[in-house]
């Protein structure tokens, strides 16, 4: 009986390991995780703006602004948004999002860049800002909205 006992384990656990993989992803495929950027915020015009390091032919696909307060469950974002990615810069104008002159709380700004190479992965950044008096300034993101360890690009 002993040695009618092994093969079913080993055929139980080898059914067991390709269960698993199915069900959450071969570890060796292609999957793979990019840590997301932040950016400074700067004002153009009646513009807000966010400089993008290399940004080649990247396009937004995803956009999110949120007050700071949202939960992370009620976020409203825009998808996918009308705005074009220039001279390495990506600006919000007034007629695409109005931001108060003076916000009472940061702005949490979230946004993904795809590019037309599928060579180049998908860029996921996240950024948290204020208004004063018009003007626009970066503001210190949480651990739980950005991985401080993490450098800026």
């Amino acid at each position: 009986m002993v040695t009618i006992k092994k093969p079913h384990l080993l055929l139980l656990s080898i059914f067991l390991s390709v269960s698993l993989l199915t069900l959450t992803g071969c570890p060796w495929g292609s999957m793979r995780y990019y840590p997301a950027e932040t950016t400074r915020v700067l004002k153009k015009d009646n513009s807000v703006c966010f400089s993008i390091l290399d940004s080649k032919d990247y396009q937004p696909v995803f956009i999110a602004i949120n007050l700071r307060s949202v939960p992370s469950k009620e976020r409203k974002f825009i998808d996918p948004p009308k705005l074009r990615l220039t001279d390495g810069q990506l600006c919000f104008p007034p007629s695409y999002y109005h931001f108060p002159d003076t916000s009472k709380e940061p702005f949490i700004i979230e946004f993904v860049l795809q590019s037309q190479d599928e060579k180049n992965h998908p860029r996921s950044f996240v950024t948290a800002i204020e208004m004063i008096n018009g003007r626009a300034q970066n503001v210190s993101l949480t651990e739980q909205e950005f991985d401080q360890s993490q450098s800026e690009r």
